[in-house]
């Protein structure tokens, strides 16, 4: 692998380790399902704020955003090795 590849997926990997889940650009609705599907649960009568806030200090997704970065890593290293 050449030197360049190797910086490129550090930089790639970089990004990712600095993101997380964009809560905000999702509607209530979608926020619920994404809370359903990591284990929160969320009243529909919550505001959105509130709903943002619920799931971003749960454990849960605490968890489910190092699975994601995980697996995104995992996928940028096949990538650029032709995998």
């Amino acid at each position: 692998m050449s030197l360049d590849k190797i910086i490129e997926i550090g930089k790639r990997i970089k990004a990712i380790n600095s993101s997380s889940k964009d809560l905000d650009s999702m509607t209530k609705p979608q926020i619920k399902t994404y809370g359903e599907s990591i284990g929160v649960s969320l009243p529909g009568s919550l505001s959105k704020a509130k709903m943002i806030d619920k799931v971003n200090s749960d454990d849960a997704f605490l968890e489910a955003e190092e699975d994601r970065k995980r697996l995104e890593a995992r996928e940028v290293c096949r990538e650029m090795d032709g995998v």
